[in-house]
């Protein structure tokens, strides 16, 4: 049987994800309520469907899509998408995936290692990309990274994984840590204690940074147009 985990790998082209294992993870540990037994006004859990929706929009996946892996109609998530329950639920698993997903962010950070992207972040929903960094700047606070401007390293890595047609999501990226990015260049290169290949790569993160502006500047015209 063809699981939803199978089923987002398969429609984004990919086979290892953070998100996609998250995912993966909560359906199984998931018990489905009983339908019966709570009195008519009381709220009753979600059923694997509706809480396999939730999950579901972590990623990018088009309503569509998610109404055909999920099994239910497009107006249908259309009016879940609406109540406040099933919106909090969507924040309490963006939250809970911004916690995994630092678990092994914090790694990446701190290792001598800055080669490999952590994940395919392309697949996330832009929600869950803001959720996502803005949780890495408030835990990053207080690492003593051992290249000063780690951090901004590595959503610069991000940005370039992204898929050149999701300029919105660049952008989202983008924006929320622009000041962050050129803060940490600057005292790097400012640092009495700041070696020469450090200095290189902040010259040289700067110059990917104002490239990739560019290009968010050049597509938001053309979409303008």
């Amino acid at each position: 049987m063809k699981t939803l985990s199978d089923y987002i790998r398969k429609k984004f082209k990919t086979e290892k994800s953070l998100l996609i294992d998250f995912i993966e993870g909560k359906i199984c540990d998931y018990d489905e309520p009983e339908r019966y037994g709570k009195a008519p006004d009381q709220p009753r859990d979600f059923g694997r469907r509706k809480y396999s929706a939730t999950l579901c929009l972590l990623t990018s996946l088009k309503v569509k899509d998610i109404s055909k892996v999920v099994g239910a109609s497009e107006s249908l998530l259309r009016k879940w998408k609406t109540e406040s329950r099933f919106k909090k639920m969507i924040t309490e698993n963006q939250k809970e995936f911004s916690g995994y997903h630092w678990q092994r962010m914090e790694k990446w950070l701190m290792s001598d290692n800055k080669r490999a992207v952590l994940d395919d972040y392309s697949i996330y929903s832009s929600d869950l990309l803001s959720a996502v960094y803005k949780y890495s700047e408030v835990e990053s606070k207080g690492l003593r990274l051992k290249t000063p401007f780690a951090l901004t390293q590595f959503w610069l890595k991000a940005l370039v994984e992204i898929n050149p047609e999701k300029t919105q999501d660049k952008e989202i990226i983008f924006w929320a840590c622009k000041a962050d990015m050129y803060k940490s260049i600057r005292e790097t290169i400012s640092s009495p204690s700041a070696s020469k290949k450090e200095r290189e790569n902040a010259l040289g993160s700067l110059q990917m940074i104002e490239k990739i502006d560019k290009a968010i500047r050049e597509d938001a015209h053309l979409e303008i147009r």
